[in-house]
């Protein structure tokens, strides 16, 4: 072992295999960076705790930051990362300035902190901060909004256009801001001047949670939603009536989508563009006799996002949920769908459900057993049911 304490033998492989642990969250006993700073994938690691993590295929463990020393003379972490082709910089000292309530130009906000000029997730490598830009108006287009709640915690929903959402880049920045020494700073607007909120920091018991939620191309996701805590601000309290359970009618969207090239998701893909073509090709043969369908928009008073009914017939009173398959998890999921929306509903709707083929005997059973109807697409594109009434 060397006089300053790091040991010979040390490689590429080791060390790379020690940022994607610290990338990965591992523990361990080092400081955040502070006057140097290797960056990795926008997030700064120490590189004292790259080294000491690095070393422990020859020792055995880590090592302890007390046994060996940071700098950029031979025998320190600099120096021995830099001889091995890792550039390490050091830190500016760039001194967060702005006060809850100021207003700045984006593009000036970055020029100052760094940070990407797009995007609601923004982590900087020139500064150890990770700027979130909430915009509660554009969330609530897709089921989800951003807000304060009665607790005195912020709800701030993740990114994610399509799909369910997943704890990797931007919301794997905001969930492990504290491990990798960032401040988490909030601002609102995402465009032109944007408004700083101030500082916050993760829930550490309950930092997120998922709900459903709405994605680009319309079709029910599962959207994660962090839960944040003020640092240097007072917290803002929702109001009675944000409280209470808010019911809408909303317009139709046409969400027929492509199949998106994604093999792990392929066959959720092709389900979503089947009910999307049924929905559509239902509307279509609607409003063609007249009738005009709607959808609901329903945000119970103790959740952060709305739910979204596929179709509602005014005329009829009837609330319809697609799929676009017949099977027996299909049926059975819209059974469940539409018990939770109906409940929003006064008065009480009747049911539907509308499938690209008729279901199997004991499927109609099923629906009839729990007054649902059955409407279905025939073969020459028209529609039936099973109902008494003249659904199509």
């Amino acid at each position: 072992m060397s006089r300053a304490g790091i040991p010979e033998g040390i490689t590429l492989d080791d060390i790379r295999q020690a940022i994607s642990d610290l990338l990965g969250g591992v523990e361990h006993s080092f400081g955040r960076a502070t006057k140097y700073r290797l960056i990795e994938d926008g997030v700064w690691l120490a590189p004292k705790a790259v080294v000491g993590l690095a070393a422990r295929r020859i020792v055995g463990r880590p090592l302890k930051p007390s046994e060996f020393s940071s700098g950029v003379g031979p025998g320190q972490a600099v120096h021995f990362l830099r001889s091995h082709g890792f550039t390490v910089e050091e830190a500016d000292d760039i001194a967060w300035d702005l006060e809850p309530g100021d207003s700045i130009v984006r593009k000036q906000l970055h020029a100052r902190y760094g940070g990407a000029g797009q995007g609601g997730i923004s982590p900087s490598a020139k500064s150890p901060n990770v700027m979130i830009f909430s915009q509660p108006l554009i969330a609530e287009q897709y089921g989800d909004k951003d807000g304060w709640k009665t607790e005195g915690c912020f709800d701030y929903t993740g990114e994610g256009q399509v799909g369910d959402m997943e704890i990797v880049r931007g919301n794997r920045r905001i969930y492990e801001h504290q491990h990798d020494g960032n401040a988490l700073r909030l601002f609102e607007g995402a465009s032109g001047e944007v408004s700083y909120v101030g500082e916050f920091r993760i829930d550490p018991d309950k930092p997120y949670y998922r709900t459903d939620a709405l994605d680009r191309e319309g079709a029910t996701r599962e959207a994660i939603i962090f839960r944040l805590w003020p640092v240097d601000v007072i917290p803002e309290r929702s109001s009675d009536d944000e409280r209470k359970t808010v019911v809408e009618e909303v317009e139709v969207e046409d969400s027929r989508t492509e199949i998106v090239s994604v093999p792990q998701q392929a066959g959720a893909r092709e389900a979503v563009r089947r009910e999307a073509e049924l929905v559509h090709a239902y509307k279509t043969t609607i409003e063609r006799k007249g009738r005009r369908l709607v959808r609901h928009r329903c945000r119970p008073s103790s959740e952060s996002s709305a739910l979204y009914t596929d179709l509602y017939d005014p005329d009829l009173n009837l609330l319809i949920e697609a799929k676009g398959s017949a099977t027996r998890e299909s049926v059975r999921m819209a059974i469940g769908q539409l018990a939770d929306y109906s409940r929003f509903l006064e008065p009480r709707p009747r049911l539907a459900v509308l499938l690209p083929v008729r279901p199997r005997l004991d499927l109609e059973e099923l629906l009839s057993s729990q007054r649902i109807a059955a409407l279905w697409r025939r073969e020459d594109g028209s529609f039936e049911g099973n109902a008494d009434d003249n659904f199509v």
